[in-house]
């Protein structure tokens, strides 16, 4: 009997949490919910230059760096909200399309995000210099944002994110 009764009371919590979710995000959009599919798909057909960049420092680096994050009407690569920046890994089809690039840089800044490009080359050749410049990015987004960042270099957690 306590046995249904404490899945009784999780499943209503669960229920719970859906209708907040819903109620949160539909009503607090800052993004463009058609860009939400493209979003997931990229997210599961990362480039190499992407997956490297996230295994080899963002997965475990502290604040939390989100992939394929949808901000207005664009969608930036890896997002790190809490110090406002976003990191975008520079290939061919980036600037084969550098007017699109210009207007979602701009759109970024005027959010209040700083834009960090690394071109794919530096990430193949010189990882650790692409994750100090990270890292140091990170470190001058907190000086600004206050001392709320929590920010470790090489993956040790001082706060979840």
């Amino acid at each position: 009997r306590r046995l249904m009764q404490n899945l009784t009371r999780l499943w209503r919590y669960k229920k719970l949490f859906k209708l907040f979710n819903r109620f949160w995000y539909d009503n607090d959009k800052n993004y463009k919910s058609d860009l939400l599919p493209l979003a997931r798909q990229l997210r599961k057909n990362m480039t190499p230059w992407e997956r490297k960049l996230r295994y080899l420092f963002l997965k475990t680096y502290r604040p939390a760096f989100r992939r394929q994050t949808a901000i207005g009407s664009y969608i930036a690569e890896f997002c790190c909200l809490r110090a406002r920046l976003v990191i975008e890994p520079d290939g061919g089809g980036h600037f084969e399309q550098a007017q699109a690039e210009k207007g979602k840089a701009k759109f970024l800044e005027a959010q209040g995000f700083q834009v960090l490009r690394i071109c794919n080359p530096d990430i193949d050749r010189n990882s650790s210099g692409a994750c100090e410049a990270i890292d140091a990015a990170v470190r001058r987004r907190r000086k600004t944002f206050g001392a709320s960042l929590g920010s470790t270099f090489g993956g040790a957690v001082s706060e979840a994110d």
